[in-house]
């Protein structure tokens, strides 16, 4: 028995959308189930269900592009999430779904040219082996027959006979083929026997309704007919089935008043830059306090050449040396690596959230510096005394590649990437979620190639309660990778006045509570 993703993970970003197939995979899912509609000009998109499907029946493709489908997005407690999301055509979330998992397409409308179109889109990319084409009535049964498709029937009665061509599975709620203890009812002996004969290869694709019962789901994956469950919260699926375990849980528990540290062997301690105004150090977490800097941010030109040159020469010596007054930020890495797939959590706080401030949970392909000890002997904050004290390992967006978790300014949480090396092709996602929370807890998953950011907020603690808040490919990323949790201010214009500087503000950001699950 696998488990399948209805709608991807409905309950964690908004349904349909790319962020919630992805996360759904590196969540593990290993079916994904899409459901297809035809637009009114002829494009095969994907609907969040069967009550979306009449809107994108009568509307064309890029009319339908426009409209945010995330718009009413919330969190699984019914708490409103800010979530911007676009429609997806059916070909192009082939481009980013990665292969392995098998597609579970449901037929919403379009008959036989939505199927044909369907097959072809797979087949140009490979595809077209991994569809079970969901159908609820006999024209669109047909039609997938004549492609030689793999067929499940998704309409309520049983399922026409035909013995030539047998379906491949049944979709079903789960409810009506296993009881509270997870027995078989009589309509779930009928599909067992049906499996048993042949007549059903695959066996039955359920259908959970809300949370999933654990002793349900323990059941189920003993019965050989049950091929998917497809579930609402992959995360809460996962955590039953799919094998793991907590490799790593550190609290970084050290207090400053004995003047603590970390356990050297697992995290080192680090600078972003070389400058006086920012420590780094332990107290019930791990702590970048970042003071207010009062030198300036930027010399206005006055006129004389002589002035500005030098002004313009010494803004081209910080770029050179990367050693800016103002850019001041630091943090914590995990120093032995993890290898292969992990999903990692960190509880972070921010005392202040705005324009030219950020911290991030990344994974990089570059390893920590050696570790920096908060406290020199004297019991004075040992701070960087040189260039040569710093490591780009900590700086948020810097060493790429990377995939990270971060909130960003005063904007929002959101995935940033780096497929490449250098430090100007970093990508970022939409900021989600509302840009002014400050705590919360964050969680990097991995699988494969695959990569997921979420967040949940604080004071929250079920499965249920995690968003995705973006997902990416990452190719250039090695089997072996290095964690960081750092933090940074720097300078920014004023977009109001693009002569002037906002202020750089001071900051603290404290992680707490890192765990580190692995997967086989």
């Amino acid at each position: 028995m696998i488990i399948g993703a209805t709608c991807g993970t409905r309950i964690h970003a908004p349904p349909g959308t790319r962020a919630a197939y992805l996360s759904a995979y590196t969540g593990g899912a290993d079916l994904l189930h899409l459901a297809v509609q035809l637009t009114a000009d002829g494009q095969p998109v994907i609907a969040a269900g069967d009550a979306d499907a009449a809107e994108l029946a009568t509307r064309a493709l890029g009319e339908l592009r426009d409209v945010d489908r995330g718009a009413r997005f919330c969190e699984a407690d019914g708490t409103a999430f800010r979530y911007p999301a676009r429609l997806e055509t059916f070909g192009m979330l082939l481009d980013y779904l990665p292969a392995g998992p098998e597609l579970l397409v449901e037929i919403l409308g379009g008959g036989k040219p939505l199927i044909d179109k369907i097959y072809a889109a797979a087949e140009h990319r490979g595809r077209a082996g991994d569809l079970i084409i969901a159908v609820r009535d006999e024209a669109g049964l047909a039609a997938a027959r004549a492609r030689g498709m793999r067929i499940a029937w998704a309409a309520d009665g049983s399922p026409p006979d035909a013995p030539d061509a047998p379906l491949a599975a049944v979709i079903r709620k789960l409810s009506s083929t296993l009881d509270a203890a997870g027995a078989p009812t009589a309509l779930g002996r009928d599909l067992a026997a049906r499996h048993a004969a042949g007549s059903l290869p695959l066996g039955a694709i359920l259908r959970a309704e809300g949370e999933l019962p654990v002793a349900v789901l323990a059941a189920a994956r003993g019965h050989a007919w049950i091929h998917a469950i497809c579930v609402d919260s992959v995360l809460e699926a996962a955590a039953l089935v799919r094998p793991g375990w907590e490799w790593i849980r550190e609290p970084f528990a050290a207090t400053a008043a004995d003047h603590g540290d970390v356990n050297a062997d697992l995290w080192h301690l680090g600078y972003a830059k070389h400058n006086r105004a920012c420590h780094v150090y332990v107290d019930d977490g791990v702590h970048v306090a970042i003071e207010p800097f009062t030198g300036p941010a930027g010399t206005p030109p006055t006129g004389d050449p002589v002035t500005d040159a030098l002004a313009e020469l010494r803004e081209r010596t910080w770029d050179a040396l990367r050693d800016w007054p103002f850019y001041a930020g630091g943090g914590v890495g995990f120093a032995i690596g993890i290898d292969g797939d992990f999903a990692a959590e960190v509880d972070v706080h921010s005392d202040v959230a705005c324009q030219a401030t950020t911290v991030e949970m990344a994974a990089l392909n570059v390893d920590p510096a050696p570790h920096r000890k908060p406290w020199s002997p004297d019991g004075s904050a040992n701070l960087t005394t040189s260039f040569r004290d710093k490591h780009s390992f900590f700086d948020p967006h810097g060493a790429p590649p990377y995939v990270g978790v971060e909130h960003d300014e005063d904007d929002g949480w959101r995935i940033n990437w780096n497929l490449g090396t250098d430090y100007d092709s970093n990508q970022y996602g939409k900021a989600l979620g509302d840009g002014r929370v400050r705590n919360a807890r964050m969680r990097l998953e991995r699988r494969g190639h695959t990569w997921s950011a979420w967040v949940r907020a604080i004071g929250k603690h079920g499965l249920r309660d995690w968003v995705c808040v973006g997902a990416v490919r990452n190719d250039s990323m090695n089997r072996r990778v290095y964690l960081r949790c750092a933090g940074k201010r720097w300078r920014q214009e004023n977009a109001a006045s693009p002569s002037e500087w906002l202020p750089v503000v001071a900051n603290r950001f404290v992680f707490r509570d890192l765990s580190i699950v692995r997967f086989p």
